[in-house]
């Protein structure tokens, strides 16, 4: 099913006749790329644009790992015409940019990590525990994430929001005697 979206500025064209008001239909004309009928068809009694199928990243297949997937741009040819006189016309160009939808969650290389770390007073403030890696399969600003620790036991711990690593905050906290084993949840 065709998805219509908004474009802004909005496609609009007027019949400046002050008595008859004739009305006005759409048509893309031209565009490039070439493929372009493939995504794109106008309603012609308003001018939306409506998308018929999902546009895929262009990925480069030359063995070039630098060159990252992207979306492509399309340059559309819109004609507005009335309907009692064809020759009554005006073009207008429709520059499209295709964003990332962010339709993936971040999730972590590993379901468990497990530490050792001594108990206190050997342990110090900033003495790193482990590294807990995620990914995320969007792209772009959509790709960015940040790790949170939403279960630490007695705030002992801290994590990098960016990198991962955890740290110890709160040495004193660590008493093997009072708790063997310490969970915490990223």
């Amino acid at each position: 099913k065709d998805e219509c979206v908004d474009v802004t500025p909005k496609m609009k064209a007027e019949d400046k006749d002050p008595v008859k008001k004739s009305p006005i239909k759409y048509v893309i004309t031209d565009g490039s790329p070439p493929n372009w009928k493939t995504y794109f068809r106008m309603q012609e009694d308003n001018g939306t644009l409506c998308q018929l199928k999902t546009i895929e990243r262009i990925s480069r297949s030359r063995g070039d790992s630098s060159i990252k997937p992207y979306f492509p741009s399309f340059d559309l040819t819109v004609r507005a015409y009335q309907t009692d006189n064809l020759q009554r016309k005006d073009t207008a160009k429709l520059n499209i940019q295709v964003t990332d939808q962010n339709l993936h969650t971040p999730s972590f290389s590993k379901k468990l990590y497990r530490g050792q770390i001594n108990e206190y007073p050997s342990l110090k403030t900033n003495d790193i525990i482990l590294n807990v890696t995620a990914i995320d399969e969007d792209y772009g600003r959509n790709k960015m994430f940040h790790y949170e620790l939403v279960k630490n036991f007695n705030e002992g711990f801290r994590i990098d929001k960016n990198t991962g690593i955890v740290y110890v905050s709160r040495p004193y906290v660590v008493d093997r005697e009072l708790k063997s084993e310490i969970q915490l949840e990223v």
